[in-house]
């Protein structure tokens, strides 16, 4: 009897998890696991052989059952990347990952208590198994009703739509010259900011417009990268990132034809995590500028260098200096915000959020504000877009722990963009302009596109208001290779693993909706 207790106690545990919203029940695989684990009628005396080779079978069967049914990434997914990063295990991100699923006080308290009542039941003899199979029912009469079939139309139609939108960059410019530098952060979003209390820092508060709604699409650095150097044409899903691209499509040939240099840096090695690799196969970005004698500023994760954001943007505006090009595009991505990004200190990973991520992000501001005076001071006309890939999860949700990224939820997806005019061109344009409409690249490439071919509507307000109210709007979809969120009529559902979708949980709403 006590062994159809512990399967009480998973079965209950469960349960109330998926109405916390912090788990799914698929209802099948689970009655299949309840009538191999628990029979209907309760076991008489010792148990039979049958029924021990039952629960040798269960137990493998259930914690199975429970990571499907869980929002946490595949498991052979999960297998694969840790072989594939066996430094995560060994550079302390481990604990500060596993503190993110275990720092709640009350729900051990609630998983003790079960405990004990399923012990004080089964000291009874009580049978439990009608119950929990009563408690399976009620959940798959509450998946029926909250089953959505319209939103794959949906979806399928947003695709269709998405895949025709195209915005051409003008070629033989005749305009005044200026450069366009795009400062790719990892781990930054308006959630992040309201985390640490500076929903103002100065990266945005120099800015001349920002967009409040600006949808990343993703929560992972390489489809963030590709879907911004994709920027000239509409959303496609996350599989076609990683299928070759019409040539109107790549930002970088469209600015080469425009007659811009263009650059890349990054603040860690190419090699990493291979993303330098599929940006050139697909986006064909320039080989990275050399952080060769560039100082080590911290360690990431997993305990690779991150070197210094000040010293490697200085060093393209010494090479930008020695080039005779009227134009320039650099591409610029930064790590030094992400999850576990941390100094060459042991325990480092006892600290919490608020002790690590604010350093980091005031050394960023610094970087890039310090950067941005260097080029006013040096004449040189530019646009400085601050554009993050995602947020970094500082806050938990009820389906996803604190600095999990699997789920592209719009609190991780929605990011602070901002766009800083610099040099005598844009003297005359205004500051602070908030766009609110939502949006994601498109809007981008339409606006950067009709500043190129016209400068001089930044500086004239009536113009450049215009401008910004006819950017095209993106209905809010995000991806990553597993996960789906997306804004069905008014509301946000999400999919996963099993193709099904469920209404988003409150707590994981982008900032500008929460209540």
């Amino acid at each position: 009897m006590i062994i159809a207790w512990f399967w009480t106690f998973y079965f209950v545990l469960k349960v109330g998890l998926y109405f916390k919203g912090a788990v799914n029940i698929h209802f099948w695989p689970n009655l299949a696991l309840l009538i191999l684990a628990m029979p209907f009628s309760p076991p008489r005396g010792r148990l039979k052989r049958s029924m021990i080779l039952r629960q040798f079978i269960a137990v493998p069967l259930g914690f199975s059952i429970f990571w499907y049914d869980s929002y946490l990434p595949p498991f052979f997914y999960s297998l694969q990347f840790l072989r594939q990063n066996t430094g995560i295990l060994l550079s302390g991100f481990s604990g500060l990952f596993l503190r993110g699923f275990f720092n709640h006080w009350v729900s051990l308290a609630f998983i003790a208590l079960l405990l004990t009542l399923c012990f004080t039941a089964a000291k009874k003899k009580l049978h439990p198994t009608p119950g929990v199979f009563l408690a399976l029912l009620i959940v798959f009469i509450f998946n029926l009703r909250t089953h959505r079939n319209g939103i794959f139309s949906a979806l399928g139609r947003f695709y269709s739509h998405q895949i025709h939108l195209e915005i051409k960059f003008p070629t033989m410019l005749k305009s005044p010259p200026f450069d366009i530098i795009f400062i790719h952060v990892c781990s930054l979003s308006w959630d992040d900011l309201a985390f640490i209390n500076d929903i103002h820092p100065p990266l945005l508060a120099n800015a001349n417009i920002v967009f409040t709604k600006f949808n990343s699409a993703t929560s992972y650095s390489t489809p963030a990268a590709l879907r911004l150097l994709r920027l000239p044409c509409g959303q496609v899903s996350h599989s076609a990132l990683y299928q070759k691209w019409p040539p109107q499509c790549s930002l970088w040939k469209q600015l080469r034809q425009a007659g811009y240099r263009t650059y890349s840096a990054f603040n860690y090695s190419p090699e990493y995590f291979n993303m330098f690799a599929q940006l050139k196969e697909f986006a064909d970005l320039d080989s990275p500028i050399s952080i060769q004698g560039i100082p080590i500023e911290m360690l990431s994760f997993d305990d690779q260098p991150v070197y210094s954001n000040a010293q490697l943007l200085r060093r393209w505006i010494k090479m930008r200096n020695q080039d005779n090009a009227p134009r320039a595009a650099l591409f610029y991505n930064t790590i030094t915000l992400h999850t576990g990004g941390h100094p060459d200190t042991p325990g480092w990973w006892k600290k919490s959020d608020l002790d690590r991520y604010p350093p980091a992000f005031a050394e960023l501001n610094q970087a890039v504000l310090s950067f941005e005076n260097e080029i006013a001071h040096s004449g040189r006309n530019a646009i400085v877009i601050i554009i993050p890939e995602h947020g970094a999860a500082l806050r938990a949700t009820s389906i996803q722990p604190a600095e999990l990224r699997d789920i592209p939820l719009p609190s991780i997806t929605e990011v602070p963009v901002a766009l800083r005019l610099i040099g005598p061109l844009f003297t005359k344009a205004p500051l602070g302009i908030a766009v609110k409409a939502p949006v994601s690249y498109l809007a981008l490439a339409r606006l950067l596109a009709d500043i190129m071919a016209d400068p001089s509507l930044t500086s004239r307000p009536k113009t450049l208001e215009n401008e910004l109210k006819n950017l095209p709007q993106t209905r809010f979809l995000s991806e990553t290779q597993y996960w789906k969120v997306f804004k069905f009529r008014s509301r946000y559902y999400f999919m996963g693993k099993d193709d099904s979708w469920r209404p988003l949980p409150a707590d994981a709403m982008p900032l500008t909706e929460k209540k």
